[in-house]
């Protein structure tokens, strides 16, 4: 990758939610309601073989979402990250595919059922649902059997969680 694209990718996945994030919560608290999703990645929880940056990217939206609860603490605001394995039915996923690296660094997990393919209509149901029922998370697959892709997830969430436990009850704001 070249600076620029490493740049772009930095950009595109963490800085712009981030600025969005920032435009949009004023207001949300000015009427006294809201919820911010963010679409992240199981790579954000785990780097494969030509994942890298894109992963690094993820991970940083992760933490910003969790943070962001953190801040948001006491007010109607909701956050939900969504952590998604390959959506093969979007240009997205049909450009990972299409990249050597990427395709090859998931045909070992993909056999071992490690992580398996969403489509995009289960996706936006998850969605849906995580964004009423004010899930932290909403974790594609969720129903792989056994469910191996919720290891990597949940391990990467317990430093998460464990700083939401040990600053309960601190204010997050003046």
């Amino acid at each position: 990758m070249t600076v620029q694209d490493i740049e772009r990718l930095f950009t595109l996945n963490a800085i712009a939610s981030a600025e969005l994030t920032r435009q949009v919560v004023p207001s949300m608290i000015d009427r006294g309601r809201g919820h911010i999703l963010n679409v992240s990645s199981l790579a954000g929880c785990a780097a494969l073989p030509g994942t890298a940056v894109y992963s690094a990217t993820k991970a940083a939206l992760m933490h910003c979402t969790s943070g962001l609860r953190a801040d948001l603490e006491g007010l109607s605001i909701g956050t939900t990250v969504v952590e998604v394995s390959v959506v093969p039915d979007t240009e997205m996923g049909e450009s990972v595919m299409g990249y050597a690296p990427s395709r090859d660094s998931w045909r070992r997990p993909k056999r071992l059922r490690l992580v398996s393919d969403v489509s995009s209509q289960k996706l936006c149901r998850a969605i849906v649902g995580a964004i009423q029922h004010d899930r932290r998370h909403a974790r594609l697959p969720h129903r792989t059997a056994p469910h191996r892709t919720a290891l990597n997830a949940i391990l990467a969430e317990l430093p998460r969680r464990n700083t939401a436990l040990l600053t309960a009850g601190v204010p997050p704001r003046v």
